[in-house]
C-alpha cells in the first residue's frame, strides 16, 4: 500500500457516502427510491418520505393513524389521572383488546375478546376470570399447566373436599378430604374410581389388593404386597415370590420362630428326587406328617447329617427305607427311597452361591 492508493480509497469511500447522503436528502417521497439501502443492509427513508408521512397523519399528532411499530419509554393512557381509562386493540366485537382503568374506577386491567371482558387483573394483584370456569387450552381439551404457590380446595374448611383428575372410570385421580379435626384429613389416590392408597395422619395406607412395584410392572421388577398380617416380597406382576435383602433381620415381637418356612414343602413320590437351588450352607428337612426333622451341613459336594429326631434320614445316597440328602449333578437333592410318598418341609441358610 502507498499513500496514493490510500488517498484514492479514502476518496472512493467519501464519494460513496456522499452519494448515499444525497439520495436520503434529495430522494423522492414515494416509490422504490424513497427507501435507501445502506451498506450495512439496513433501509432508511428519504427526508421527503418522512415529511410526507408526518403531514399525512401517519403519527397520531392530530388524531391520525399510526402505521409500523411504536417504541417509547412510556406509553401513557391519557394524562394518567385516576379517572383516565383507555383501550389498546379492537374497540368493537371483531377482535381482542386490553382496557386500562384508573384507580377512581378500580385500578384494574381487563382482557377482552369479542367485546366481552374475559379476565380482570385487579389492583390487589389477583387475576380473576370473568366467567364460571377457567379453560387452559381448547375448551374441549385443556392442555396447559397450572403453577401456583398454593392450590386451594374451596375455602379450605374442615368439611371441604376436591378432586384433581378423572371423576369417572376412565382414568386416575387424587381426592383431597378435609376433616373436622385438624391434621386428620386424607389424600386418596384412585384409578378408574377404585381407591388404591390414601395418606392419613398416621401414614400411607394401601387397599387390601394393592401392592407396591419398584421400577416397573413386569416380572423383571420387585414388589411388596399384603397377605393377611404378612408382608410378602413378590415380583411386580405377582407371578412369583421375590427376594428381600438387608444388612440384618431383627425380630421385634419376641416370637419363638422369627423365620417361618412352613409354607415351603415338596411332595416326593416313591423313588423320586427334588433338587435344591445351587448353594452351600445349612439345610433343615421335616417330614410333615410325623414331624421327623434333620439338620444337614452341605458344602463342596459333601453332605454331613448333624442330627435328627428319628432314623429316617441319611447323608448321601439313601439306603432302603431312608430319605437322603445327596450331592448329584452339581446340586444337592432330596432322594426318597422309603417306598412311600412323603411331603418334606424345607428350610435353608445359604452362605455360598456355588454348591
Amino acid at each position: 500500500m502507498s499513500l496514493a492508493s490510500d488517498l484514492i480509497a479514502a476518496r472512493d469511500m467519501l464519494v460513496a457516502d456522499a452519494s448515499i447522503m444525497r439520495a436520503i436528502v434529495q430522494g423522492p417521497a414515494t416509490g422504490p427510491a424513497s427507501s435507501i439501502v445502506l451498506p450495512t443492509g439496513q433501509s432508511v427513508k428519504t427526508l421527503s418520505r418522512v415529511a410526507a408521512e408526518l403531514v399525512g397523519g401517519f403519527l397520531p399528532l392530530a388524531g391520525g393513524t399510526l402505521s409500523g411499530t411504536v417504541k417509547a419509554p412510556n406509553f401513557a393512557i391519557g394524562n394518567e389521572l385516576v379517572s383516565d381509562a383507555g383501550t389498546v386493540g379492537f374497540t368493537n366485537v371483531n377482535g381482542p383488546a386490553i382496557q386500562f382503568y384508573g384507580t377512581s374506577v378500580s385500578g384494574s386491567m381487563q382482557l377482552l375478546t369479542g367485546g366481552l371482558a374475559r379476565w380482570t387483573l385487579q389492583s390487589a394483584g389477583h387475576l380473576v376470570p370473568n366467567g364460571s370456569f377457567i379453560s387452559l387450552g381448547a375448551p374441549a381439551s385443556p392442555v396447559a399447566s397450572i403453577h401456583a404457590s398454593n392450590y386451594k380446595m374451596a375455602g379450605e374448611a374442615a368439611a371441604d373436599a376436591g378432586t384433581v383428575g378423572f371423576t369417572n372410570n376412565n382414568g386416575p385421580s387424587l381426592t383431597f378430604w378435609g376433616n373436622s379435626s385438624a391434621g386428620t384429613g386424607a389424600l386418596v389416590a384412585a384409578v378408574g374410581s377404585s381407591e388404591i392408597w390414601r395418606t392419613v395422619s398416621s401414614g400411607l395406607e394401601l387397599t387390601a389388593t394393592a401392592q407396591l412395584m419398584f421400577g416397573g410392572t413386569t416380572s423383571s421388577f420387585p414388589g411388596l404386597r399384603r397377605s393377611g398380617t404378612t408382608i410378602e416380597a413378590v415380583l411386580a406382576d405377582a407371578s412369583a415370590f421375590g427376594s428381600l435383602g438387608a444388612g440384618a433381620f431383627v425380630a421385634k415381637s419376641g416370637a419363638v420362630w422369627p423365620f417361618d418356612t412352613t409354607g415351603i414343602s415338596q411332595t416326593i413320590g416313591v423313588g423320586g428326587t427334588f433338587s435344591l437351588a445351587a448353594g452351600a450352607g445349612l439345610v433343615v428337612l421335616t417330614e410333615n406328617t410325623t414331624g421327623q426333622c434333620a439338620l444337614f451341613i452341605c458344602g463342596g459336594g459333601i453332605v454331613i447329617l448333624v442330627a435328627q429326631t428319628a432314623t429316617i434320614y441319611a447323608a448321601g445316597t439313601p439306603g432302603s427305607g431312608k430319605i437322603g440328602l445327596e450331592y448329584s449333578g452339581g446340586v444337592y437333592r432330596i432322594n426318597n427311597n422309603t417306598g412311600s410318598t412323603y411331603t418334606i418341609g424345607i428350610a435353608g441358610v445359604r452362605v455360598r452361591a456355588a454348591s
